[in-house]
């Protein structure tokens, strides 16, 4: 499933060249380790093949989005 980002995100520093990501391929949601797996989409809709996890205490896939999201661009000066 593609999420889309309540605004794109610069994503160069979370992956090396990247550029901008406009949203998250979601992969899978662990809620019991809270554990969200997922690729980054790029502007044009080319999704990354690098696969990323992070843990966040998702309620569901648009809080998703928005953990995503956050930290991609936690990674920002």
């Amino acid at each position: 499933m593609n999420l889309d980002f309540s605004s794109p995100v610069y994503a160069g520093n979370y992956i090396a060249g990247f550029g901008i990501a406009k949203g998250a391929k979601l992969l899978s949601i662990d809620y019991v380790s809270n554990v969200i797996r997922f690729s980054l989409i790029a502007e044009d809709g080319t999704v990354a093949s690098q696969v990323n996890g992070i843990t966040a205490n998702p309620a569901d896939q648009d809080t998703a989005a928005a953990d995503i999201r956050a930290a991609v661009d936690a990674t920002n000066p």
